[in-house]
């Protein structure tokens, strides 16, 4: 079982926060969004290490200042193939496992962009990871961060954007074709944790929008060629951290303006 985390932080000091969930989920790769760069980034280094025999890596950048990941391997295992400013595309090359494309990203913000930039944002991006797909010869990719769209968002769904869909089933044909062209799913798991019914938060973001005020800016989602070792039930809006509280007494988002988002995949 491989497990992953993803934060945005909002910039906010959460290191203890951080190191907690780490270390009672058992994390394999953290990627924190909107991480404060005043704050050293080895302080988490240092107290997940004290006293550890297994020790994590931080995996440096250079183009993206927008997330960070920290991992227990190190960067012979998770060679870079592409960056730019909001995006790292990493090669994740386990021993013994499939290799997996991991991209993280955080897209543009509702606060500064309006919906025509992002569906615009959104089909480069997409062009961008099946290119990418082409380069390394397989489409066992890995989409996580913060996309600043909904689930159900054009820009997420649509046949040229990520082409995301709700559905398992549809997502096992692995593509679909709009004019002539074939364009590969994505499965985005996340729909299932949208509302009360599910056994966490009932989204990832809140702001007072109206009826619908809570969201689900942050995703995962994965190509039909890992649903085999995805289990719907390995992901989760994670609301305390072990022995903290993430939300405040009226039930929204406490520490940072987001909740983390946990997975596994069965490798």
């Amino acid at each position: 079982m491989l497990t992953f985390l993803f934060w945005n932080v909002n910039n906010k000091s959460l290191q203890e926060n951080i190191v907690r969930l780490v270390q009672n989920h058992r994390v394999d790769v953290l990627m924190l969004a909107e991480y404060d760069d005043t704050i050293p980034i080895g302080n988490i280094l240092f107290m997940l290490n004290r006293g550890q025999e297994s020790l994590y890596h931080y995996v440096p950048n250079n183009s993206c200042k927008r997330v960070h990941l920290i991992t227990r391997f190190n960067d012979s295992m998770m060679p870079s193939v592409y960056e730019d400013t909001r995006s790292v595309y990493r090669h994740l090359t386990l021993p013994g496992l499939p290799e997996i494309l991991l991209v993280v990203s955080h897209l543009p913000s509702k606060l500064y962009h309006n919906d025509s930039d992002q569906i615009s944002s959104s089909i480069h991006f997409a062009q961008k990871i099946r290119q990418t797909e082409t380069q390394i010869g397989h489409t066992r990719t890995l989409l996580v961060g913060d996309l600043n769209m909904n689930p159900f968002e054009y820009g997420i769904t649509s046949v040229s954007g990520l082409n995301a869909t709700m559905s398992r089933r549809k997502a096992m044909k692995a593509e679909r074709k709009s004019n002539d062209v074939q364009y590969p799913y994505f499965y985005n798991p996340m729909w299932n944790l949208f509302g009360d019914v599910t056994p966490g938060p009932p989204g990832t973001y809140h702001y007072n929008s109206g009826a619908n005020s809570w969201h689900i800016f942050d995703q995962m989602m994965l190509r039909p060629a890992l649903l085999n070792h995805f289990n719907s039930h390995h992901i989760q809006i994670l609301e305390t951290d072990g022995e903290e509280s993430l939300l405040s007494t009226q039930g929204l988002p406490k520490q940072s303006d987001h909740l983390p988002i946990l997975f596994a995949l069965e490798l």
